[in-house]
């Protein structure tokens, strides 16, 4: 389990801080729109600032994004323009809003369990996607410290809120193993590699902590099955126009 709170910047050590270094300049380094999986046709989503939501843009899907630490942006650059990219190639680019959360990204608000402006910020985006735009699918996601964001604005929401929610996608976890608000278990997911040492409790950035862009297919997959199943649940397989649909939705769901 992790712990339940964290150093204080001053009692943690010199290699330690420096360790962030290293997400900071992977991350000002990384482009989206460069790497083997990039799809150009989802270019724009490769930006590492989104506003469709206090733009007030309505889509059938919605991603609301955190970044991690010290990334640029409202969105980063190493993981939630690769996960709006391949969101976007499954669903289609015009059917999905992608909106960052503008918010420090601070060492010190790692270090405090996530950035509490940030956190106000992320939940009070949820209220305005929902009150602007209450048919879209709403998708929570955050990477590092923008992991703790999504745990901490989870727990602000309320009941319709909470239900307003499609699933939740975590990368790199400094809460790892922790409830996600009170958001359905089978609707969330976390993404930890073995040899992260944030998603163990340290205040240690490794190579480990960097490559999560690896895993935003997965996500997409995740994210997309609780649609495809209520599709299923909805309609009788037997009806041949309504397999073609789900057959379709289900391929989607594939992220080929």
């Amino acid at each position: 389990m992790p712990p339940t709170s964290r150093l204080p910047l001053g009692n943690i050590s010199q290699d330690q801080l420096n360790s962030f270094a290293h997400l900071s300049q992977t991350s000002a380094s990384f482009d989206p729109n460069q790497r083997p999986l990039a799809f150009t046709r989802s270019a724009a989503l490769g930006a590492s600032t989104q506003n469709d939501v206090v733009n007030a843009v309505c889509k059938n899907y919605t991603l609301l994004f955190a970044r991690g630490t010290t990334e640029q942006g409202n969105m980063g650059t190493l993981v939630g323009p690769p996960l709006a990219q391949a969101l976007g190639k499954a669903v289609g680019a015009d059917n999905l809003a992608v909106q960052g959360v503008d918010y420090a990204a601070s060492v010190e608000g790692f270090l405090a369990g996530g950035d509490v402006d940030g956190t106000k910020t992320m939940a009070g985006l949820v209220a305005m996607a929902k009150s602007n735009c209450e048919n879209t699918s709403l998708i929570l996601s955050g990477y590092s410290q923008g992991a703790q964001l999504v745990h901490k604005a989870a727990d602000m929401l309320t009941a319709n809120e909470t239900s307003f929610v499609l699933s939740a996608v975590l990368f790199g976890d400094p809460d790892n193993g922790k409830a996600v608000g009170q958001i359905d278990s089978s609707r969330t997911k976390v993404f930890c590699h073995e040899a992260d040492k944030i998603c163990d409790g340290q205040a240690v950035v490794d190579a480990a902590h960097l490559t999560y862009s690896l895993n935003v297919g997965e996500a997409t997959v995740f994210v997309l099955k609780g649609k495809v199943l209520e599709a299923l649940a909805s309609y009788s397989l037997k009806d041949d126009k309504t397999k073609k649909v789900s057959e379709k939705a289900v391929k989607a769901s594939r992220y080929e």
